[in-house]
């Protein structure tokens, strides 16, 4: 099955130094990565989320979404699902809580299909739940889509924790759920620039 490059989840390979978070405003984030197979066991999908608040300290402003959908039929080396895109949410679509602990992230995007050459509708409803304590790191890259890593010019701290995500990702009318399985990878986390790392205690 074709891999995309680098889940959002894979951006923590940027960190430099670990130490004890301390909650703060920043930009938030999550991002997962789900596998599943169909019950023939030949169907492949796999599907990357990278959300990202606009707003510091809360997604009641717009947020953007980085989505991509693989699917394969892998007995048959048939290519079903190539999508990919970077969409704009509607205000209040991305919801974190500010201590990092939860985030669900609600929504109808739109998204091309290179295979069927169709525009696909998708409905979202996606949960994130934290499954251990936050860390931060001083960073000197940050994940600005999937696949990109942009390094930073200022000091910046990232917060994460990482975490278990499900839900679904369906195509509007329709019954099937590119994501029946709870995600491989997930995580939450915020972004904070101009900020450098307390390591005094």
């Amino acid at each position: 099955m074709r891999k995309h490059l680098l889940t959002a989840s894979m951006a923590a390979l940027v960190v430099l130094a670990a130490a004890g978070a301390e909650a703060g405003l920043g930009r938030p984030e999550a991002d997962a990565a789900f596998v599943s197979y169909d019950a023939s066991g030949c169907v492949a999908t796999q599907v990357d989320v990278l959300v990202r608040g606009t707003a510091a300290g809360g997604g009641a402003a717009a947020s953007r979404l980085d989505l991509a959908v693989s699917q394969l039929d892998e007995c048959r080396a048939v290519e079903l699902v190539r999508a990919k895109k970077r969409n704009k949410l509607a205000a209040g679509a991305f919801h974190p809580e500010s201590d990092l602990s939860a985030a669900t992230l609600k929504g109808e995007v739109s998204i091309f299909d290179n295979v069927s050459g169709k525009q696909l509708t998708l409905t979202i409803d996606l949960a994130w739940a934290a499954k251990e304590e936050a860390v931060a790191a001083a960073v000197k890259g940050v994940a600005e889509g999937l696949g990109e890593i942009t390094r930073v010019a200022v000091p910046t701290v990232r917060t994460m924790r990482l975490a278990g995500a499900s839900g679904t990702i369906k195509i509007k009318g329709g019954a099937s759920n590119f994501t029946p399985a709870a995600a491989v990878a997930a995580s939450l986390s915020r972004t904070s620039f101009g900020q450098r790392l307390n390591v005094g205690g």
